[in-house]
């Protein structure tokens, strides 16, 4: 039997693209307000998710379409 995917793994790669590119594109942006549910995500992506909606929120960080469509 495999093991389940890390979502902590996953939510760190969208956080690190996020912070070099300053887009946050439409399925990550559900990712990360999904993942700000999860009990087990550390305190600190909890922050940097909390840290990334405000600013996306003031205009600092962009909702794009992924690219292809």
């Amino acid at each position: 039997m495999s093991s389940p995917a890390n979502p902590s793994a996953s939510v760190t790669k969208i956080l690190t693209e996020v912070r070099e590119s300053k887009h946050l594109i439409t399925s990550n942006r559900h990712s990360l307000m999904a993942a700000i549910f999860d009990e087990t995500l550390p305190e600190q992506d909890r922050q940097e998710i909390t840290h990334i909606i405000h600013n996306t929120m003031h205009g600092n960080i962009q909702v794009a379409q992924p690219k292809g469509i």
